[in-house]
Formats: C-alpha cells, sequence, structure tokens
C-alpha cells in the first residue's frame, strides 16, 4: 500500500504545479513519474510492488507569450509546465483504485483469519 500513497502523493504534487511558470532561461517544471518494481513473491511480505525509480516527464515546454508576467524574458515569453492535466488524473484514478484494492484484499484477509482462528471455539 506504500506504493500506492506514494504515486497518489506524486500526482497530487504534478496537479498542483500544472500552471506552474518559469523563466524560458530556467528549467520548467516536469511531471514526476512513478515506476513500479515487482517484489520477490517469495519474499517475507510475499510479492507486490515498490517504487523503483522516479522520472521526470520528457518533451518541450510549452511557451506563451505573457508580457505583464514578472517572470517573462525580453520578448515577454514565459514556459509552462511539461505536465499533462487529463494523465494525471487518469492516474489518480488508477492509484486510488489500486489503493481500494488493496485495502480490500487486506481487510478480507483479516477477516479471514479472525473466522479462522474461532473456529474450534464455540
Amino acid at each position: 500500500m506504500g506504493f500506492n500513497q506514494y504515486w497518489m502523493d506524486t500526482v497530487s504534487h504534478n496537479v498542483a504545479n500544472v500552471n506552474t511558470m518559469t523563466p524560458t532561461s530556467g528549467a520548467p517544471f516536469r511531471a514526476r513519474m512513478v515506476v513500479a518494481q515487482p517484489l520477490d513473491p517469495n519474499g517475507p511480505n510475499g510479492g507486490g510492488v515498490a517504487v523503483g525509480s522516479v522520472v521526470d516527464q520528457a518533451g518541450d515546454a510549452p511557451i506563451a507569450y505573457d508580457p505583464q508576467n514578472p517572470l517573462a524574458d525580453v520578448a515577454g515569453n514565459v514556459q509552462g509546465a511539461v505536465d499533462d492535466l487529463s494523465g494525471q488524473l487518469s492516474d489518480m484514478i488508477l492509484a486510488s483504485r489500486s489503493y481500494q484494492a488493496n485495502i480490500t484484499v487486506h481487510k478480507e484477509a483479516r477477516e479471514a483469519l479472525e473466522a479462522a482462528t474461532t473456529l474450534g471455539k464455540a
């Protein structure tokens, strides 16, 4: 479940910065993408995924003409974030559903264990 929480936190950070503007001379905000790494199914936790790495979204930053912006260069341009809002919202839905599924599995496993421990007690 830690992977899902980290994934949701990262997507939230990306969504919060979707409208971030920077000077054209600097580096633009780039959305961060979490890469899952499978865990050994024979390990102590029984498999699953963990955060393998976090990579920045590739691509060119959009340039906007906004001479009133204090960050604008001499030509009046600023650069936007390298971030796709619709993709981020889709990722948030996926991360949320994955988290919910893990919670459900955990709850069902706990209830099954509780039922198994009460079999001999009547």
